[in-house]
């Protein structure tokens, strides 16, 4: 009786066992059914910086080159554009963050210090004066009647090194700052300076989590929840993708002419060099309640010259998740040889679990939106 219980112990074991390897062996496509390139002579996509859909799936496309947001029905029709550059009311000097809630638009104008509210038919509805301290911010969630706001500030001082950050629903009031740029693994001059162009991304979870992956992926996942004080403190913090290696960043000497793609910028150490390896690109939840991670991983071998292989410098790589953030599988889904530097290449998911992203043609550089699907 014992040997047969032991047995049919040892065959359940197997059972899960193998239920958990197919889970990390679950391969992923991105199945693509739009795409929006520029029109001659009706509307032109130059440089876009973000996307985002209304209720109705209408696409809001701004547009940094020509400082309008393009609109397009969910087909992919152009309909209209919004703005115009300028000083003036509803006119832009940046779109630093973008963000579509339910009955209108948010526009975070860091050169205008502005933050623009507009209906959808383009309309201003209100406008307030940015906060001195809101440098650069990059990413905007809606927290209930709140906004969190993702920035990293180039001080050094009480809350400089923060990076998620809660405002009022006027956005007149930080009412606290957390995850803390020094907590992370890479805190090098470059890092730095790196992280206040792409401090990272974060969703509010079905369970009212908030949930930060860095800008520089390096497999760790931040879960957030609020406290018997309604203040937001880290829970615990997820080894998710434990594969990665430890060369999420690559450092150069100034000297140093590296024929990977690499940026030189200044932080406050002086003049740094290197190249991000691992980019996030977002951080998402299906209706199903899988999150999804999808970042970018530099090929550091440059671009192929050889036919039978690849012609590519990043790989765009989706991680999904169960609900307890547990690793369920990890598929490359693009390859790319060319990318802009200055934004991410996947900007928004819709609530029909369909991800919006920017892709460059490398024969001629054109830009195009595309919608598509992950299987």
């Amino acid at each position: 009786m014992y040997k047969a219980y032991g047995i049919f112990l040892t065959f359940i074991v197997l059972l899960i066992l193998c239920d958990l390897t197919m889970a990390q062996d679950k391969e992923n496509k991105l199945e693509i059914d739009l795409k929006i390139e520029s029109d001659d002579g009706t509307y032109f996509l130059t440089r876009p910086a973000s996307v985002c859909t209304d209720s109705e799936f209408n696409i809001y496309v701004s547009d940094k080159m020509q400082m309008q947001i393009l609109v397009f029905n969910e087909n992919g029709e152009y309909l209209n554009s919004i703005g115009r550059r300028g000083r003036g009311p509803g006119e832009f000097l940046d779109f630093t963050a973008v963000y579509c809630e339910e009955d209108h638009l948010i526009v975070l104008d860091n050169l205008n210090k502005r933050v623009n509210k507009l209906s959808y038919e383009g309309e201003l509805v209100e406008t307030a004066v940015m906060p001195k301290e809101m440098l650069w911010p990059r990413e905007i969630i809606k927290l209930d009647e709140k906004y969190l706001v993702i920035y990293k500030l180039p001080l050094k001082g009480k809350y400089n090194d923060d990076l998620l950050h809660v405002y009022d629903g006027a956005f007149s009031a930080r009412e606290q700052s957390f995850a803390p740029f020094k907590s992370l693994k890479y805190t090098s001059a470059f890092a730095d300076s790196r992280m206040q162009i792409y401090p990272g991304n974060s969703i509010l979870d079905d369970r009212g989590r908030v949930i930060f992956v860095p800008g520089i992926y390096y497999g760790e996942i931040f879960e957030y929840v609020l406290n018997n004080e309604m203040r937001w403190k880290l829970n615990r913090t997820i080894a998710g993708d434990k594969e990665l290696s430890d060369d999420a960043v690559t450092s150069y000497s100034n000297n140093d002419n590296p024929k990977v793609p690499h940026s030189t910028s200044y932080s406050r150490d002086g003049k740094v060099k290197g190249s991000v390896n691992y980019s996030t690109e977002g951080i998402y939840q299906l209706k199903d309640g899988t999150i999804v991670i999808i970042y970018s991983k530099l090929n550091l071998n440059g671009p192929s010259n050889s036919e039978s292989e690849l012609n590519y410098h990043w790989e765009v790589i989706v991680e999904t998740y169960s609900e307890d953030l547990v690793m369920q599988g990890k598929s490359t889904i693009l390859k790319m040889a060319i990318r802009n530097p200055t934004t991410s290449i996947f900007m928004w998911k819709d609530t029909k679990d369909r991800f919006y992203f920017i892709e460059m043609n490398e024969s001629d550089l054109k830009v195009s939106i595309n919608r598509g699907t992950i299987k």
